[in-house]
Formats: C-alpha cells, sequence, structure tokens
C-alpha cells in the first residue's frame, strides 16, 4: 500500500468514507489537500476535516496532519483548513500538543474564536492519533478553536489548566459558537 492510501485507510476505518474534499489550487505543488468525511462520525451533529498531504513533509518536529471537527452546518470550511495547512507546512515545525495559533477574532465565521490549539484526538479511539505511514508515524493533531479569553487562560495558566477546565465544563469543543470555559478553574 502506498503511504497516501494507508493514511487514507487509517481515516476512513474510524471517519466513515471520505465524501468531499479541497486541493491546493494556491500552490497545487504542495500536494495539500483536505478531506471530509461522512457526516455524524465520530458522533451525530459533526462532520470531520483532515489534511492529506501535509504529512508527506517532514517538518521540525516530525510529521503532522491536521483535524478539525465542525457541526455538519459548517463542513465547506476546508479552504480554511487548507490555507491553514499552507501556512504551517511554510513554517517548517508540526504544532505540538498545547500549543495555539492566533488566527484573529471569527476566523471561522461565527462566535468570537480567534485562535487554533493543538490537542490530541480524543473523540476518536485509542491509537488514532498516530497512523505509521512507509517508515514513519504521522501524528494527527485536532485543532480546538478557542477564544481570546482562552487564549490569556493559556498565557497565564497553560495550557494543561485550560485542559482541566474543559474537562471540569465539558463544553462542546466542537461549536465555534460555544461561550469561553470561565476561569474559575485555574490552578492556584
Amino acid at each position: 500500500m502506498g503511504r497516501m492510501s494507508d493514511l487514507v485507510s487509517h481515516l476512513e476505518a474510524r471517519l466513515g468514507p471520505i465524501r468531499g474534499g479541497w486541493r491546493d489550487d494556491i500552490d497545487p505543488e504542495s500536494g495539500l489537500q483536505v478531506a471530509r468525511f461522512a457526516d455524524d462520525l465520530p458522533f451525530a451533529g459533526v462532520t470531520t476535516l483532515v489534511t492529506l498531504g501535509l504529512s508527506n513533509s517532514h517538518l521540525e518536529g516530525g510529521h503532522q496532519e491536521l483535524l478539525m471537527h465542525l457541526p455538519v452546518s459548517m463542513g465547506n470550511m476546508g479552504p480554511a483548513l487548507l490555507d491553514f495547512a499552507r501556512k504551517l507546512k511554510a513554517s517548517g515545525r508540526v504544532l505540538a500538543r498545547g500549543e495555539y495559533v492566533r488566527l484573529g477574532e471569527g476566523f471561522l465565521g461565527t462566535g468570537e474564536m480567534s485562535g487554533l490549539l493543538a490537542y490530541g484526538p480524543v473523540y476518536l479511539p485509542d491509537g488514532f492519533g498516530t497512523c505509521e505511514v512507509g517508515d514513519h508515524p504521522v501524528v494527527i493533531a485536532w485543532l480546538i478553536p478557542i477564544t481570546p479569553a482562552e487564549e490569556r487562560f493559556v498565557d497565564t495558566h497553560g495550557w494543561r489548566a485550560l485542559e482541566e477546565a474543559f474537562e471540569a465544563e465539558d463544553p462542546d469543543l466542537t461549536d465555534p459558537a460555544r461561550p469561553s470555559v470561565s476561569a474559575a478553574h485555574a490552578r492556584s
């Protein structure tokens, strides 16, 4: 099996068949794509978008693909994820778990989300977050939209404190219109 087909098989086994996608028309030589998977997987009301081709480049820190769970109504956000992947590739490095990137308020066209936090894909089965492709692992980073208040929270208390707040409040992390988690859960 080829490199890309190994990755696609890994993704489709857990997310259902690819239902559509986008290619990088700005830089066709990049090989970047975004695939849209079946709606209502891994649970009802969401669609999942995943980059394909980013992991063909060895970036500082390894090989990575990006995943976003969004409401089914926002399944057209592939071009925005493609743009983000293009910028990440140009940076020459992968996103570390807990790292966030500021993108500006409203970048998803709804709510006050202003950045994306890289995290493990916890809504999927254990083992999903890494796929052996050829002779190297590909890490699949889940991008969680976060608010300006959550960015400040991470700056002040660290991403693990935000993780604790997410666990305590259990917000719908797939909903870009969700309110910020409260600062009440910050570590002392």
